[in-house]
């Protein structure tokens, strides 16, 4: 059986999908390039100041007491210390979180791609399904949400490390 190209109300149809679909992903890509790295940036390096800032107040505090118990202070700079891996691996997963995504949408945007010219170019026949979910997705969903549990486990760990602190000094 000889293929057939689609029918003009297909070409039509299937022009437009695309086109919106052109509009729409490449500037999601583009963004979530430039963002990468800015959005983890921008939160992560405040909580990193966070920490680093309670840290580096420790030796002030203690030399302002007249009798500091030092392992108190040793505990209160270990959560400070716990933090800031803490953010490190928040940014990291943050960061891998939309690598990944922009590999999606790169990807979703080739299949598109050549799902269009198989169509318009050799007359298959348009399959809606064709397009599958992405190979990233578990990645995503995992970076998505390790950046998220960091990032608060960073923020709890320096209120544990201010209430050490608190306690070394009553």
């Amino acid at each position: 059986m000889e293929k057939q190209t689609p029918h003009s109300e297909q070409w039509d149809s299937f022009y437009h999908s695309e086109q919106r679909h052109r509009t729409t992903f490449n500037p999601m890509i583009d963004e979530f390039r430039n963002v990468a790295s800015q959005y983890g940036m921008m939160i992560f390096r405040q909580l990193a100041l966070l920490n680093g800032g309670a840290l580096v107040a420790i030796a002030p505090i203690a030399n302002m007491l007249e009798n500091p118990e030092i392992a108190v202070f040793g505990r209160a700079a270990g959560w400070f210390v716990a933090g800031l891996v803490a953010v490190m691996i928040a940014s990291y997963a943050a960061h891998l979180n939309f690598t990944l995504l922009s590999d999606s949408l790169e990807d979703t945007r080739n299949k598109r791609i050549s799902r269009s010219f198989r169509i318009f170019v050799e007359g298959d026949e348009p399959d809606a399904n064709e397009i599958e979910e992405s190979k990233h997705k578990r990645s995503i969903w995992i970076s998505f949400w390790a950046s998220h549990l960091f990032g608060w486990l960073s923020v709890l760990v320096f209120c544990l490390g201010a209430y050490t602190l608190i306690g070394a000094t009553q």
